[in-house]
């Protein structure tokens, strides 16, 4: 049943971009102003904290000793390989290829971290080789999940989306795994110490940029085809980007390619692209790099902020840009105007991909960490915790527009329209008898449409008394209601949405979790404005709330702080956030992403504390039914039931 007009799909997107971009182009014009050094370092200073605050502790932990283990080592004509395993963290392992020149002596690392394939594959087996007989040793690497060595529990859009959820923010294995290569290259007799270089293409330039900007060893930064406008993305070209790419809360301070770049200053930066680049944009890469300039600039050292443009390439690493990145080392790290050795595509041994494997010994992956979060943490939250979590800023509904239709039987079908004070429309249907008007509402919410439950003498009509018209109990009216993202607010889907990886509500959770905030966060202001509203209207004495699949999640935040519910019903309720880890893919995720969750709150903690509950298929994150007999997490109070004919009794 249509209650919006068919703008309706465009709704919670629209919604969620104005809050956004309101934010972002704030702080986008106040860095942009900014025009000298004393305005710029406590500037910097305060987007560092923002910056490093996304990633976990981990990450700047230092080690007394690196712990590595050679692989195995083989000669060719022009340069050498050893393959070696490097722990990074805790029992995981960088499987790393030492590409190094074959005359004996010392020379500089540069850093190489693959992209989102393997490091077998020809873009980085030709710049390694390159830079190898260039006169550098280079070490490079699989970033996890990316069809190379790590695969298991690891896949960077699934996992790495739930490392949001667990805390442990999926991008610390890319960036430290790159400060773990300079930590080992750190032990190696043949490496000139503390000086090094960085150069990866498209993921491996995005992890070149922020291991750029944490580790002061890194000397020279030079990422390839990496620059892109991850707002525009998300919310225009509706492209999901991957969750490693941005951190929690950058949005809000308007960090993106640019801002992350300007980080570096004034550390020599090289920025790479492709003309015919297939998925960035060459004029944005030259408008960002004019950007970083002007931050350079303040440091008298703009001429260290340069950028090259291949006009032949692709979404690929030439030998043409190795050929730049190449006399870009020479002058920083060698500090010569030396020319570089320039390679043809004749000159690449493309050898045995057998021969770059290192076999790492997986012990630890993303889904593995995501679970030890949850085990290491203890939480002891209140409900002043609660509402920090769903911040200060309260929604409230603005206006209540109903159109009742013709009588049915002893019932009346209206279609309601809740607005909030924030432009949301959120489309009920209120189900009422007119001629035995109620004293008690259900206020339902659902994640597959409000009107679903209703037809085919669904449990909502019967809970109305509408069928079977002969009851027992006394009727309730029912209230069904579309909170963002569900039914006739669901977003449009869009061409990407054909792929695997892709979906529209993964691009605003992403997008929201980037702006600091989450959809959940939403969806439980806009239950807890219309509960309020219902409440403050003194129609009913009594306010059953009752959430079902992914609308369950919000709907118990909501009724643990809302003081006007005389009973909560939940239908298909996880029963842990620890259990969403655990599980690839998700039926409730990312919508119901909380950011590190093991320090807020777990889901049976919040149930524990209400008075009135009943749970209705308590559900593990695989969607098998909790098992009372066997497990225990549920206090007395609460009633745990099984209904397998999802015939429910409310």
């Amino acid at each position: 049943m249509h209650v919006l007009d068919v703008t309706s799909h465009h709704l919670f997107k629209n919604n969620v971009k104005q809050k956004i971009y309101a934010t972002f182009k704030e702080e986008l014009l106040k860095r942009r102003n900014i025009s000298s050094l004393k305005e710029w370092i406590p500037y910097q200073k305060k987007i560092m904290k923002v910056f490093k605050a996304a990633f976990p502790n981990e990450m700047f932990q230092k080690l007394d000793k690196i712990k590595f283990q050679t692989v195995s080592t083989e000669k060719f004509e022009h340069f050498s390989i050893e393959n070696v395993n490097i722990e990074s963290v805790s029992g995981w392992f960088v499987n790393a290829t030492i590409y190094r020149p074959n005359i004996k002596g010392k020379y500089y690392g540069i850093v190489c971290p693959t992209g989102h394939s393997s490091k077998t594959k020809d873009n980085y087996v030709r710049s390694n080789q390159a830079l190898a007989r260039n006169g550098y040793i280079t070490i490079s690497f699989d970033p996890p999940g990316m069809r190379g060595e790590h695969q298991f529990g690891n896949d960077h859009f699934s996992d790495g989306v739930l490392s949001f959820l667990s805390g442990f923010w999926s991008n610390t294995y890319f960036v430290l795994d790159a400060i773990r290569c300079i930590d080992y290259l750190e032990t190696r007799d043949d490496i000139i110490k503390g000086s090094y270089g960085m150069t990866g293409i498209s993921g491996g330039g995005t992890t070149t940029i922020y291991a750029s900007i944490l580790d002061n060893r890194i000397k020279a930064s030079a990422p390839v085809c990496c620059v892109s406008n991850s707002l525009h993305h998300l919310l225009e070209e509706n492209y999901t980007s991957c969750p490693e790419t941005i951190g929690f809360n950058y949005y809000k301070h308007a960090i993106d390619s640019e801002m992350l770049l300007s980080l570096i200053a004034p550390t020599p930066l090289l920025l790479v692209g492709g003309k015919n680049d297939e998925v960035l944009n060459e004029q944005l890469a030259i408008e960002t790099m004019k950007q970083v300039q002007e931050k350079y600039r303040l440091y008298g050292k703009e001429r260290l902020a340069t950028i090259y443009i291949d006009p032949n390439a692709g979404h690929e690493y030439t030998l043409k840009m190795v050929e730049k990145v190449v006399m870009f080392f020479n002058k920083y790290l060698k500090e010569k105007e030396e020319q570089a050795v320039f390679l043809k595509k004749d000159d690449i041994l493309y050898m045995d991909q057998e021969k770059l494997l290192c076999y790492p010994p997986d012990k630890t992956c993303f889904q593995s960490k995501n679970k030890q979060q949850f085990i290491a943490n203890k939480r002891n939250f209140t409900e002043n915790d609660m509402r920090a979590w769903v911040h200060s800023s309260e929604i409230f509904i603005s206006k209540l527009s109903t159109k009742t239709g013709k009588a049915k039987w002893a019932h009346k079908i209206s279609k309601q329209i809740y607005e909030t004070n924030e432009h949301m429309k959120l489309p009920a249907i209120l189900l009422a008898n007119y001629k035995k008007p109620s004293e008690e509402v259900l206020l339902f919410f659902t994640d597959n449409g409000k009107i679903t439950h209703f037809i085919n003498e669904g449990f909502l009509a019967k809970t109305a008394g509408m069928v079977p018209r002969k009851q027992q109990q006394p009727n309730k009216d029912v209230i069904s209601v579309d909170l963002s993202g569900f039914g006739e607010l669901e977003i449009e889907k869009d061409g990407y949405d054909f792929t695997g990886w892709c979906s529209q509500i993964r691009n605003v959770s992403y997008a929201l979790l980037f702006y600091g905030n989450s959809v959940i966060e939403h969806r439980v202001k806009e239950i807890m404005a219309i509960i309020k509203y219902i409440s403050n209207s003194k129609k009913y004495k009594k306010i059953i709330l009752c959430g079902k699949g992914k609308a369950a999640i919000p709907t118990l935040l909501a009724a643990y702080l809302s003081k006007d519910i005389e009973k909560t019903i939940l239908i298909d309720l996880p029963i842990s956030f620890e259990t969403l880890t655990m599980h690839v893919p998700n039926y409730y995720l990312p919508d119901n992403i909380i950011y590190d969750a093991p320090h807020k709150f777990e889901l049976y903690e919040v149930v524990n504390k209400l008075k009135n509950i009943t749970l209705i298929n308590a559900r593990h994150g695989d969607m098998k039914l909790y098992q009372l007999s066997k497990e225990n997490i549920y206090q007395k109070q609460v009633k745990v039931v099984t209904s397998e004919d999802n015939d429910y009794e409310i």
